[in-house]
């Protein structure tokens, strides 16, 4: 998730699966986890690629961009299951 030259274009999607990650108006919570990242100088592909979609992103979709980016190694290395990945958004919100 840190690969900074991941080729986005290798990941494609499809109408319906953008529908659900991005929105026409942009999303209070979505900009204000996106203006976090980028006060601390993180990188993250899944949310390079989240952005890369065009539109304006829904806040639980850069949640899950954010949690997959940390996650990522822990699950290569198996250290956590992809169970674990699957719920850290739900924990993150907690």
């Amino acid at each position: 998730a840190h690969d900074e030259d991941f080729a986005l274009s290798r990941a494609p999607i499809d109408d319906a699966a953008r529908e659900r990650l991005l929105q026409a108006e942009p999303d209070p919570r979505a900009e204000a986890l996106m203006a976090a990242v980028a006060l601390r100088g993180a990188r993250s592909v899944p949310l390079r690629w989240l952005l890369a979609l065009g539109g304006h992103p829904r806040a639980d979709a850069v949640l899950a961009a954010l949690t997959t980016t940390v996650a990522w190694g822990p699950l290569q290395r198996k250290r956590i299951s992809r169970t674990t990945i699957e719920s850290l958004p739900a924990w993150m919100r907690l």
